[in-house]
C-alpha cells in the first residue's frame, strides 16, 4: 500500500492523472488453487480486493479499469497452453471469460453503489479480423474470430449483452459456461464508464 500511496503521490505532484488498472494477468497462485476465475468465491475475492483498491487510494485516483485484456488469461491459461493454469479447455476457458465479465458488472456495481468518485472501465485488446478471401468460408471465419475475440468482451461490457450469433455457437458446440440469470441482469446493468483499447 505504501509503495501504491508513493507511486500515485508522486504521479500527482507532477501534474500526471492516475489511470488504475486492477487485474493484469497477475492471478495470486493460492487463489489460482481455488480456481481462479472459474471459482465465484475467486470473483468475489476479486471485489472485495477492488472496493478496497478505491477506499484506499480513490481520494487521488478517478480513472480505474478493472481488467488489462481480459482475453489473454482465456486464450494463454484455457487455450493456447502459454501461461498458467496451462489446461487446454475450451470450455473451462469460457467459463473464465463469462466470470471475468461478471467479475467486471461486479466490481463497477460496488464502485456506483458505494459512490466511489471518478469513472471505471475496461482495457481491451482489439483485433480486427479480415477474411482471407471472399469466399464465403473465409468471410464466415472473420466474422466467427471477431466475435470470439472482440465481441466475447467488447459486447457485454459496453452493451450489456452478449452477441445472439456467438451464444448460439456455444449451444451448438455444448460450451455455454454456468451462470444464473441474475448474473445476465447484472452485466446487462453495470456496463463500463470509459474503454481502454490496446491496438498493436
Amino acid at each position: 500500500v505504501q509503495f501504491y500511496n508513493d507511486v500515485i503521490n508522486e504521479l500527482k505532484a507532477n501534474n500526471i492523472e492516475p489511470f488504475v488498472n486492477l487485474y493484469h494477468f497477475d492471478m495470486p497462485y493460492k487463489k489460482q488453487e481455488q480456481g481462479g476465475f472459474e471459482s465465484l468465491s475467486v470473483v468475489n475475492d476479486y471485489v472485495n480486493y477492488a472496493v478496497k483498491c478505491f477506499e484506499l487510494f480513490g481520494d487521488r485516483v478517478k480513472y480505474w479499469f478493472t481488467f488489462n485484456e481480459p482475453i489473454v488469461p482465456v486464450e494463454g491459461g484455457y487455450l493456447y497452453d502459454f501461461h498458467y493454469p496451462n489446461i487446454v479447455d475450451a470450455k473451462r476457458g469460457f467459463q473464465v471469460a463469462f466470470n471475468t465479465v461478471l467479475a467486471n458488472a461486479k466490481v463497477i456495481k460496488a464502485f456506483k453503489e458505494n459512490d466511489f468518485q471518478g469513472k471505471i472501465g475496461i482495457i481491451l485488446n482489439l483485433t480486427p479480423s479480415y477474411p482471407r478471401s471472399q469466399n464465403e468460408a473465409d468471410i464466415k471465419a472473420a466474422k466467427i474470430a471477431d466475435l470470439f475475440f472482440n465481441k466475447s468482451f467488447l459486447d457485454p461490457v459496453t452493451k450489456g449483452k452478449y452477441p445472439a450469433e456467438l451464444v448460439d455457437i456455444l449451444k451448438e458446440h455444448d460450451l455455454v459456461p454456468h451462470y444464473q440469470q441474475e448474473d445476465l441482469a447484472l452485466i446487462e446493468q453495470y456496463t463500463i464508464d470509459l474503454l481502454g483499447v490496446n491496438y498493436y
